[in-house]
C-alpha cells in the first residue's frame, strides 16, 4: 500500500527483506538485562521492535518476535530502590536470576524486573516471546555453540583485540563460570580441555572439570553471547541503542564475529535514540531513578504511547512531558486520528504518513471502522474537578455523545488519566474545586463596577434556559455595559466561582456546574 513508503518500520522491513532474502520467517529480537527496574527509555527498544515485526507483517511475512532477558548475568550492584540492601550485598557477583525479590513478591530479584514489564507490555500490544537466558544456560542448551567458541578463542580473541585499547590476557577465555560451590563467578583460573571439558579454580577455593553438556554453570561472554544468539536463532533484525553503535562497540565486534565464526549474514540493525522525561534527569536503574511504562500508562492511553514511537524515527531523541505538554499530547493524536479517517484535510503526502503512523499506534492493530468520539482531554480535566473528581458523574456528562462500546471505553480511560495526571503531575494553573460557599471576603474586596457585573451575571442565569452558546454570547454584553474590562470580569468571576483567576470557558462551565449552582456562589 502506498502509504507504507512513507514510515520508517517498513523502510527497515524492506531492508530485512532485501538483505535475508526470502525466508519463511523473519526473527526480530531485542533484550535487556533485567539487573534493576525496566524504565521507559529500555521500552523504546521493546517497541521498536515490535514496529518493525508488525510491518513486516503488513507487507505478508510471518514473523518471530523474541525478547532475550539476560537473567543469568552477574549481579554487580544493590540498586538504591530495594529494600534490604544489606540482605542483596551479600549475593553479589551471582547470577541475578538466583538473587532474592526482597519485597517478597517474587521468586528472583531479576523474575521481579521481568514479571513487572511482561505483565504490562500486552496492553500496548507488545506480545514476544520471551527467553530466559538463565533457563537455557542452566539446561545447557547451548552446549554446543559454547564448545564451538571455546574451540575458535583465538579467533575470537583477535577480533576483540581490534577494538580494545589492551589486548586480552593470554589465558582467557570467552565464557564466565559460576562457582558451582560459592555460587559466584570470582573465578581466578580457566582451561578449556577440549570435548566440553572445561577446568576452573574459584577463589573460594573449590576447582574442577566438568562437561559443559551436564552443568549449567557456564556461560559466554556478553560480546559473544550476542552474536552465538543470532546464529542460534537466525535472527534477521536487532536494533540497538546508540552505545552499542558506538566506533568499536558491541555491535561492530558481533557482526564481525558472526560473519568470521558463522559465516552468516549478521541481522539487519539500526540505532535508537534515548529519550528522557521532560524536566527530568537520565534514567538510573541501579539509583532507583526510573520512570516505567506502568507511569506512562497512569496518563498516556496505549495508542497515544504507541503513536509517540511510531511517529518518531529511531534516531530521534525525544522527552515524554508530565506537564502542560500532556494536553497537547493529546490533542496532536488526534489530529492524527481525524487525518486517517479523513476529518481533517492535509497534503497527500501528509496523509499517507499519517495514516502509516496511525495503523501502527493501535494496539490491536485493527483501527475502528467509524471515526471515535474524542473527548478533549482538557474538557475531561476540567468536568472531573467540577463533579470533585467523581468518575462516575464525569462518564455520564460525556456518556451521550458516545456511539460505540469503544467510545465509551475510551471516555473511561481518559477520565483515569485524566485524574491520574491532576493528582500527580498537573501545573498548579490547572487545579481548581468550585467553592461551596459565597466567597465574601474577595466580594468585599471588589469595585463597584465589579460587583454590578456579578449582579448582571446572576440576573442573566435567573431561569435561563437556552445553550453555551446563547449564553456566551450573552456574557460577552455585560463588561461592555458595565464599563469593565473583559479579562477583569473574567477574573471575577472565576475567583467567585473556583477562587482562581482562570478556568474553564465560562459559558460551558457555568452549564456543567448547575445554573442555579453559580447564583449561589454569585449572590
Amino acid at each position: 500500500m502506498k502509504h507504507y513508503d512513507y514510515h520508517w518500520a517498513f523502510n527497515a522491513a524492506k531492508q530485512i527483506m532485501k538483505i535475508h532474502g526470502d525466508r519463511k520467517e523473519y526473527t526480530c529480537e531485542a533484550g535487556i538485562t533485567p539487573s534493576g527496574t525496566i524504565h521507559i527509555g529500555n521500552f523504546r527498544e521493546m517497541i521498536t521492535v515490535e514496529l518493525v515485526v508488525r510491518a513486516l507483517n503488513k507487507l505478508g511475512k510471518k514473523t518471530r518476535y523474541l525478547y532475550v532477558w539476560d537473567d543469568y548475568d552477574v549481579f554487580r550492584k544493590v540498586p538504591a530502590n530495594m529494600p534490604k540492601k544489606e540482605l542483596l550485598e551479600k549475593y553479589l557477583r551471582q547470577p541475578i536470576i538466583d538473587v532474592p525479590d526482597t519485597f517478597g513478591e517474587y521468586k528472583s530479584f531479576a523474575e521481579r524486573n521481568m514479571r513487572k514489564v511482561e505483565e504490562v507490555l500486552p496492553v500496548v500490544g507488545i506480545n514476544p516471546v520471551f527467553v530466559s537466558q538463565a533457563a537455557r544456560y542452566k539446561k545447557c542448551m547451548y552446549a554446543k555453540e559454547m564448545d564451538f567458541c571455546l574451540q575458535k578463542t583465538d579467533g575470537i580473541k583477535k577480533i576483540l583485540d581490534k577494538y580494545r585499547k589492551e589486548p586480552l590476557p593470554k589465558e582467557w577465555l570467552p565464557v564466565s563460570i559460576f562457582c558451582e560451590k560459592c555460587n559466584r563467578d570470582t573465578i581466578t583460573k580457566m582451561e578449556y580441555k577440549g570435548d566440553h571439558k572445561v577446568y576452573y579454580k574459584c577463589d573460594c577455593g573449590h576447582d574442577d572439570t566438568f562437561d559443559i553438556r551436564k552443568k549449567g554453570i557456564i556461560k559466554l561472554r556478553w560480546r559473544v553471547d550476542w552474536p552465538m544468539r543470532w546464529h542460534y536463532e537466525k535472527v534477521a533484525c536487532e536494533p540497538a541503542g546508540k552505545d552499542h553503535y558506538a566506533a568499536g562497540g558491541s555491535r561492530d565486534s558481533s557482526d564481525e564475529m558472526q560473519k568470521a565464526l558463522w559465516n552468516e549474514i549478521p541481522p539487519y540493525g539500526f540505532m535508537y535514540e534515548w529519550i528522557a522525561i521532560k524536566g527530568g534527569g537520565e534514567f538510573s536503574s541501579s539509583k532507583g531513578v526510573v520512570t516505567t511504562l506502568h507511569d506512562v500508562l497512569e496518563v498516556y492511553e496505549p495508542e497515544i504511547i504507541r503513536w509517540l514511537f511510531a511517529g518518531t524515527r529511531p534516531s530521534a531523541t525525544f522527552n515524554i512531558a508530565f506537564d502542560a505538554d500532556v494536553i497537547k499530547i493529546y490533542e496532536d493524536f488526534e489530529r492524527c486520528e481525524r487525518v486517517y479517517f479523513g476529518k481533517e484535510k492535509v497534503s497527500e503526502k501528509e496523509a499517507l504518513k499519517q495514516k502509516a503512523i496511525y495503523e501502527l499506534s493501535i494496539p490491536s492493530d485493527k483501527p475502528e471502522k467509524n471515526f471515535p468520539l474524542q473527548p478533549a482531554f482538557r474538557n475531561i480535566t476540567y468536568m472531573l474537578q467540577a463533579y470533585n473528581f467523581d468518575q462516575k458523574k464525569t462518564f455520564n456528562h460525556f456518556k451521550a455523545d458516545a456511539k460505540t462500546r469503544f467510545d465509551e471505553e475510551r471516555i473511561k480511560r481518559r477520565i483515569s488519566c485524566a485524574k491520574n495526571w491532576l493528582e500527580k503531575h498537573a501545573p498548579e494553573e490547572f487545579k481548581f474545586a468550585v467553592r461551596k460557599d459565597f466567597n465574601k471576603k474577595y466580594y468585599d474586596s471588589l469595585a463597584e463596577k465589579e460587583k454590578a457585573g456579578l449582579k448582571q451575571l446572576v440576573q442573566l442565569l435567573d431561569g435561563f434556559k437556552g445553550d453555551s452558546d446563547d449564553l456566551a454570547t450573552e456574557i460577552f454584553k455585560i463588561p461592555k455595559s458595565t464599563g469593565l474590562d473583559m479579562g477583569t470580569f473574567f477574573k471575577v468571576v472565576y475567583n467567585m466561582i473556583i477562587g482562581k483567576d482562570k478556568g474553564p470557558k465560562l459559558a460551558g462551565f457555568i452549564l456543567d456546574v448547575g445554573v442555579d449552582n453559580v447564583r449561589m456562589l454569585l449572590k
